[in-house]
């Protein structure tokens, strides 16, 4: 039976990947250890044909079923009721590359059978006097300029102290802190963007510089370059449209006059013409335009 020790395409229960270009077995493959658990008191059998097949680590399990555990995690193995197992693992050096954290070199120490791994790389580490470490040690290690196992060192992310206020982080933020946190902040900034591009357009189409159906297709323009598209709607010109407000202001000027032309005004009642360019201006531009248009 053919086991899957650990799949480099995944991120580890300890929040980085394992490059396994990079991963010593010299050690490991004169005692290829299999444990329970990762309890060194717990050994159930031993590893065997260790090979790098399609981004995973498999292995062959032999379990030494002399032993009463052994036979019995064997028994549900066999039986697939356990099908997890989780390496051993001292890092040697951990680069953060594209935004992930990559074991570039490692040595491995033990493969263990586990119930319920986190996923399918999941990890357990080690130093090199075999001492549990959490990932957050093993990035201080690298830090330390004492450990003479460094051969890289992490930068610290510090952040200015209005950016951590801008971003909302706590004390003793976490480099996944700030992603989450400059990731809501993009979306607060997108969706006022398009709150903005909203008001323009629908002010627009009031306006009558736009219709309905061209407020649509704007939309996306304007999500890609508002500029250039409040430029292009700021250029068109509106016709003197009259507001409702106009229209009952004309209908009470001139009921009767309807028909009447700016030349009609001007030789019939100049004096009206000036009372209608102060009560209702929209309209005099608009019988002037016409005449000047005739």
């Amino acid at each position: 039976m053919r086991m899957t020790l650990s799949d480099n395409r995944f991120i580890n229960d300890r929040g980085f990947k394992i490059d396994f270009a990079g991963l010593d077995l010299t050690r490991f493959n004169l005692n290829p250890i299999m444990l329970h658990n990762h309890n060194y008191d717990e050994a159930i059998g031993m590893w065997k044909e260790l090979a790098i097949e399609d981004d995973k680590l498999r292995g062959t399990p032999d379990f030494d079923t002399d032993d009463e555990l052994g036979a019995k995690i064997a028994g549900k193995v066999e039986r697939g009721y356990i099908k997890g197992c989780s390496l051993g693992l001292r890092v040697i050096e951990l680069q953060h590359i594209d935004g992930e954290f990559i074991a570039t070199k490692s040595e491995l120490i033990e493969v263990s059978i586990v119930a319920i791994p986190s996923d399918a790389g999941a990890v357990r580490l080690f130093n090199d006097r075999r001492e549990i470490l959490t990932l957050d040690q093993v990035k201080l290690s690298f830090n330390n300029p004492n450990n003479n196992n460094q051969e890289m060192a992490l930068e610290t992310i510090k952040l200015s102290a209005s950016t951590v206020e801008s971003l909302n982080l706590k004390a003793g933020y976490t480099e996944r802190d700030i992603e989450i946190a400059v990731k809501e902040k993009d979306e607060k900034i997108t969706q006022l963007t398009n709150e903005k591009i909203d008001a323009y357009l629908l002010s627009a189409v009031t306006a009558g510089k736009i219709t309905e159906k061209q407020r649509i297709a704007y939309v996306e323009l304007a999500k890609k370059d508002f500029d250039t598209v409040k430029s292009v709607i700021e250029a068109i010109e509106t016709e003197n449209k009259p507001t409702l407000a106009d229209m009952a202001t004309k209908t009470k000027l001139s009921a009767e006059r309807a028909d009447w032309t700016y030349l009609d005004w001007m030789k019939k009642d100049s004096k009206g013409l000036q009372n209608l360019k102060h009560e209702n201006p929209t309209e005099f531009e608009r019988l002037k335009s016409k005449t000047i248009k005739e």
